[in-house]
């Protein structure tokens, strides 16, 4: 996908200098350059110019925060944790950014289907976000709400004191009365009776029967 670079460009200079410094706030067994790593996942995720927007704004605010994970194939480092980062950062220097060496660890596999089946295991997700919890963990923290993005969360419900009262489903009543007219008799009767005799309209295809129900009209008002 290709990017509107100065509209990230734009994006990141709101307000603040631009191209910005990168903090390395953690530590990996290396210290990596980014031309020296590989992307690895290929179509597995997408992202927009949005998310990499949020990513560089990330970076820019909290610093570098969490190494790299790679596999090792011969002399290439593939990346199995990080390539959003691994794509932003190539973004940011296009965009006349200058990068430090970023820590990364390695992670051993036997093979390259090894290393897609720990990629796999990675990505997938043996929890559910509690909304409460959540709303405990950040209690006290001014969110940026623009900056998140949290699976199954609406976000802006971390931010309530409490969780959304749910509306109460409208509640279909039936009426107590239909309306029968058979030719010019017409009586009201329950709905019960009403449901049978339409079943026996319905099932019934004697010719007498038929040309009886040509003068039959059922009327059901609206509840």
């Amino acid at each position: 996908m290709d990017f509107n670079l100065g509209a990230i460009i734009e994006e990141l200079s709101d307000g603040q200098e631009f191209p910005f410094s990168i903090r390395i706030e953690c530590e990996g067994r290396e210290n990596l350059t980014l031309d020296s790593l590989e992307e690895f996942q290929g179509n597995l995720k997408s992202r927009t110019e949005g998310d990499i927007v949020k990513i560089l704004k990330s970076i820019r605010d909290y610093g570098f925060s969490f190494p790299f994970f790679y596999w090792r194939s011969g002399d290439t480092r593939y990346v199995l944790d990080g390539h959003g980062r691994l794509q932003a950062l190539r973004i940011f220097k296009q965009c006349g950014g200058r990068l430090p060496n970023l820590p990364a660890c390695r992670v051993y596999a036997e093979s390259e289907d090894e290393a897609k089946q720990k990629l796999l295991r990675l990505n997938s997700r043996y929890g559910t976000i509690d909304l409460d919890g959540l709303r405990d963990f950040v209690d006290g923290l001014d969110v940026n709400i623009d900056d998140l993005e949290l699976p199954d969360i609406d976000i802006d419900d971390i931010l309530l004191d409490g969780p959304k009262e749910e509306e109460e489903p409208e509640v279909q009543t039936k009426p107590d009365k239909t309306f029968i007219q058979i030719g010019d008799i017409s009586e009201s009767v329950s709905p019960i009776i009403a449901e049978k005799i339409i079943n026996i309209i319905t099932r019934r295809k004697q010719k007498r029967v038929e040309k009886f129900l040509k003068d039959c009209i059922l009327l059901f008002p609206e509840a």
